[in-house]
Formats: structure tokens, C-alpha cells, sequence
């Protein structure tokens, strides 16, 4: 995620409805979201994650989540498989399902064969010592390293990393596009691949919130290298339902470092 840092943003939204939909929608709900321009089809960075105390109102299992992700689009914009971290209410029928609110676990959405799937990982087994989730789960207030990328056409790796108490824990998924349909046309060299970094809140009734989401070190590029993520490389962003209640600080936009907060009064 180019691990170069920079000045940090400070955006809060304030948003006054609420939406009803699937926790399995993570491009949905509230959120943050910064979009590349074409030509890119790699994006890395640090995510400082929400502690438990910064969440509130994710209550309906099944429902409702927080998610800070990656996604990645290889036809110029039309589908984007999602690639990140999501925090849920524990399902204690499901049990591995979700880790409860306050512990973040991987997901990603490449499309068929498995649609949104999340990867259990870290499991109580190969977390460090201090996972507080039922079945594990990156503690909240941890700084992650995300990397997703296209090292060869038609191949994508999603990379995740983290350190807790000392200890170093890491995964690395890999997706052909030849199996996964929402895939095709991924390009190490970015032809008309773009890339995007959400922060999201997914809930359906007031009194919510996910804060200090920190962001930071975000770079994008492709399989030849990486730069920082700024103004001159992005396309668009998007503070949905509401730009009206955000407040950025210190008054320019730099895409590679922010802390978002999301509040649903």
C-alpha cells in the first residue's frame, strides 16, 4: 500500500435515514468510496480498524455489518468484486459465520462459484493471543496492511497482514479468473481495470455508527509498480446517502491517508 504516509484527512458523516438491506451487501448501506481513474489494477494499504467502543448499532444478525475494503473492476467500472474486512453480531447457530461486533474477519465477492463468502480467517486457532472473537477475529484497534492486486492476467491476489501483541499473523488468497466469472478481463496492466477503497455501515435503524476508521499508506497501480493514491489518479468519490454532513480536515483531499467516521443518528 506504498507504506508512504502522508497528512492525515478527518471526514465524519452524519447521515438521518436508515436502509434496510443484506449484511452480504457491503457496497450498500452509508459509506465512504474513492474510485480510481482506468489503468489501474492494484491497490495496498494500512486500515486501522474500529475499536468496539467506535461501533454502535450493529445489532441484526445477518443484517447489519461494518466493512473497510478493497474492490477491484475489470470492465472499467460495470462489476466490482470486493476484496476486505467486515465486522458483524455473532450468529451463535451459524458459529463461524460472523466473529461479533468489534472483531473483523476477511470476506470477498468475486462473483460465481461462491458469491460473498467470508474466509474464517483468523480462526481462535491462528490468531495471536488476544482475539476476542468467538471463533477469532482481528481485534478491533489493529492496524491491517491490505494488498489486492493482478501480478498476471487473469489472476488475483488478495493479501492481508497484521500485527497483535507482538505476534505477526498473515493470509494470501489467490483467484483465477477462469473460475471465478466476476473476474474476467483482470489485466496486469491495468487495461480497463479500476480499483476503489470503501469505508461502509450497513444498518437499519438510527443510533449507529462505525468512527475512526483510519485509513493511511493507500497506494494504486499495477503489476509494475505502485504510486500514491491522490487527486490525480482518482475519478471520482462518493459520500452516499449524503455529502451534506461531512467534514474533511485539513481541507484538501489526499486519498492515501483518512479517517472516516459514519454516524446514523
Amino acid at each position: 500500500m506504498g507504506r508512504r504516509f502522508a497528512s492525515m484527512l478527518v471526514c465524519v458523516l452524519v447521515l438521518t435515514a436508515t436502509l434496510s438491506v443484506s449484511v452480504l451487501a457491503a457496497d450498500t448501506g452509508y459509506y465512504r468510496r474513492v474510485i480510481s481513474k482506468t489503468t489501474h489494477s492494484r491497490i495496498e494499504g494500512y486500515i486501522t480498524l474500529p475499536t468496539a467502543a467506535n461501533l454502535a448499532g450493529i445489532d441484526v444478525v445477518d443484517t447489519e455489518a461494518a466493512y473497510n475494503y478493497f474492490g477491484l473492476s475489470p470492465n472499467d467500472g460495470s462489476t466490482w468484486p470486493e476484496f476486505g474486512l467486515f465486522t458483524a453480531p455473532y450468529d451463535s447457530v451459524k458459529g463461524y459465520y460472523v466473529e461479533g461486533v468489534g472483531n473483523w474477519m476477511v470476506f470477498w465477492n468475486a462473483g460465481t462459484p461462491d458469491g460473498w463468502h467470508t474466509h474464517h480467517w483468523p480462526t481462535k486457532a491462528s490468531s495471536p493471543a488476544g482475539s476476542t472473537g468467538p471463533n477469532g477475529g482481528i481485534p478491533g484497534g489493529t492496524r491491517v496492511y491490505m494488498k489486492l492486486s493482478v501480478p498476471t492476467n487473469g489472476t488475483v491476489v488478495f493479501y492481508v497482514s497484521y500485527t497483535y501483541n507482538g505476534v505477526s499473523n498473515s493470509m494470501t488468497q489467490s483467484f483465477l479468473a477462469s473460475t471465478y466469472t466476476g473476474l474476467s478481463g483482470v489485466s496486469a496492466t491495468g487495461y480497463k481495470n479500476k480499483v476503489k477503497r470503501l469505508t461502509t455501515l450497513v444498518v437499519t435503524h438510527g443510533g449507529s455508527y462505525s468512527k475512526l476508521n483510519t485509513w493511511s499508506g493507500v497506494s494504486v497501480g499495477t503489476a509494475a509498480g505502485v504510486h500514491e493514491f491522490t487527486t490525480f489518479c482518482a475519478e471520482s468519490y462518493t459520500n452516499y446517502p449524503s455529502s451534506s454532513y461531512i467534514q474533511v480536515a485539513p481541507g484538501y483531499v489526499l486519498w492515501s491517508s483518512e479517517t472516516c467516521s459514519i454516524v446514523v443518528p
